[in-house]
């Protein structure tokens, strides 16, 4: 069994409840979903990462990634699986997980049903709007929101988003009230493809933030070294 990686690098977790904490990206091949944002300005923007995990660089066991990882890491780094959507991989992620004893985070569009959530030390949860071209009648043909109603406040998990416009936020809050998901486990970040972009957004995400005491997530990968991937 075999995990099959887009790429992988150690950096800093850019966004979310642990932003700033050093992280070791495992980003795997493949995703369920293409997103393409639709922006306050009428533009679209497509998945910014799209072209990295379409191709596969590598394929490696998961006992032999933990003990490469265990040779180079400092024991309290954290271990991000990312994607694409890391869950269509997740009969080797399990055995990954089983024997990694890193805090492990997941990145995940949260569209598969699986009992291999409760194996991640936190979740970070991103459900894609009608803006991305989804939304939760998707979302609910996939049976996910009962999914996530079920088992939202069993899991270590925030909901981190991606804001595009202002019809995203009534989407949020519709998200919210189906699930009675308390707002402080809620991120929201601005939509963005370059760092003026990125200030230029934030502006008014923030103030989303403090109308509906929902957390700001900074873009750091973004802020620090602009659309370079694998940094």
């Amino acid at each position: 069994m075999m995990l099959r990686i887009a790429e992988r690098f150690y950096s800093i977790q850019g966004e979310g409840r642990y932003a700033g904490s050093p992280a070791y990206f495992v980003r795997l091949s493949g995703c369920n979903f293409l997103c393409n944002w639709l922006k306050k300005d009428g533009t679209r923007e497509l998945c910014d990462t799209a072209n990295v995990w379409k191709n596969t660089k590598e394929e490696i066991s998961p006992i032999d990634l933990i003990r490469e990882l265990q040779n180079k890491l400092h024991p309290n780094t954290h271990i991000i699986i990312t994607g694409g959507e890391p869950l269509l991989q997740r009969d080797a992620l399990l055995q990954f997980l089983t024997n990694c004893n890193f805090f492990t985070e997941l990145e995940t569009n949260g569209s598969i049903p699986s009992s291999k959530y409760f194996a991640f030390s936190h979740i970070n949860w991103s459900p894609k709007f009608k803006s991305a071209g989804y939304g939760i009648e998707y979302y609910r043909k996939l049976g996910m929101v009962d999914f996530w109603r079920d088992l939202a406040r069993k899991l270590p998990l925030d909901m981190k988003v991606v804001i595009a416009n202002e019809k995203d936020l009534e989407e949020l809050q519709a998200w919210q009230e189906e699930l009675k998901f308390p707002s402080t486990r809620i991120f929201l970040m601005p939509v963005s493809n370059t760092r003026k972009e990125l200030e230029e957004n934030s502006k008014w995400v923030v103030e989303i933030c403090k109308q509906h005491a929902y957390n700001f997530s900074p873009r750091l990968q973004l802020l620090i070294w602009g659309k370079t991937t694998g940094v």
